[in-house]
């Protein structure tokens, strides 16, 4: 695959690129990277930045991102990852729109509640099940991993921006695997012991 072909996998979900190289496909696989050319909430939150650079006031913000989202949603072709993704974000921002306290817990059950009412047998996809627990993981752990870590390094290291960006990074790739390696061995039979780090 081409820089090109890594590029549209990145914004369009297309893989035909990577699925007809074996090999390529088999080392994002084996390293626990896959999740990088499935589009995904990762995605969604690069595309979602720009705008939320130039659009401050969170009202605004709001009524642009929606129908953004939900374009992105469709451009994309409603894969369940991206549906999870979109419909939290659409949660969150409806939260904006009425002035109410934003909950990621709220949205990501929100989500899962919408897509089993559009579809029940959609809770077997593994995809579907990944996504949720991946995102259940970060609402739930990342913080506390970053805390805990955090809180034991030297005043030196705790004010630095590169150990803190390297420290949000290593607590969110954590939070994800220790939710996700039991369905990744169910299903798959392996695990990835250099996932969290490539992560």
């Amino acid at each position: 695959p081409t820089t090109g072909d890594f590029a549209v996998s990145l914004i369009t979900g297309d893989r035909d690129a990577f699925t007809a190289d074996t090999q390529t496909a088999y080392n994002f696989s084996a390293t626990g990277l896959y999740h990088i050319i499935a589009v995904s909430g990762m995605h969604l939150t690069f595309l979602l930045s720009l705008p939320m650079l130039f659009l401050r006031n969170k009202r605004r913000f709001a009524l642009f991102a929606i129908p953004l989202t939900v374009f992105y949603m469709a451009f994309t072709g409603f894969t369940p990852s991206i549906c999870r993704a979109g419909i939290m974000e659409i949660t969150l921002m409806c939260s904006y729109l009425f002035r109410r306290e934003a909950d990621s817990l709220t949205s990501l059950f929100t989500a899962l509640l919408v897509l089993l009412v559009i579809n029940p047998y959609s809770i077997a996809s593994v995809s579907l099940q990944l996504s949720f627990l991946s995102m259940l993981g970060l609402i739930l752990l990342s913080q506390r991993i970053y805390g805990g870590i955090h809180g034991r390094l030297s005043e030196k290291f705790q004010n630095s921006r590169i150990v803190t960006y390297i420290l949000s990074g290593l607590s969110a790739s954590m939070s994800v695997t220790i939710f996700i390696v039991p369905a990744v061995a169910f299903y798959f039979g392996n695990i990835s012991l250099i996932s969290p780090l490539a992560s």
